[in-house]
């Protein structure tokens, strides 16, 4: 069977991603890195453009974002929110 991850650009893309994962404050690290483990094969692409933009913005951003003390600006991200505070509270 074709794995579209395993091949090429979209190999390339989500390598990027992984590597972004990668933050200054440990607890944001493992939960954005483990998070993109466990759902990178499934999260559709609106969810993986979200996933993006939010690994564009400051550590401290997210943490506020997370703990409800910033608004996420748009819906795709405010469900990719949602979806990080569930995977942080079931670990």
């Amino acid at each position: 069977m074709f794995d579209p991850v395993a091949a090429g650009p979209m190999r390339e893309r989500f390598d990027g991603i992984s590597w972004r994962c990668r933050r200054g404050l440990l607890e944001l690290d493992l939960l954005l890195g483990g998070f993109w483990a466990a759902h990178r094969a499934t999260l559709r692409p609106e969810a993986t453009a979200a996933f993006e933009r939010l690994l564009a913005l400051p550590d401290m951003a997210i943490v506020d974002m997370l703990h409800g003390h910033l608004p996420a600006g748009d819906a795709e991200l405010a469900r990719l929110i949602e979806g990080l505070q569930h995977f942080r509270d079931v670990k």
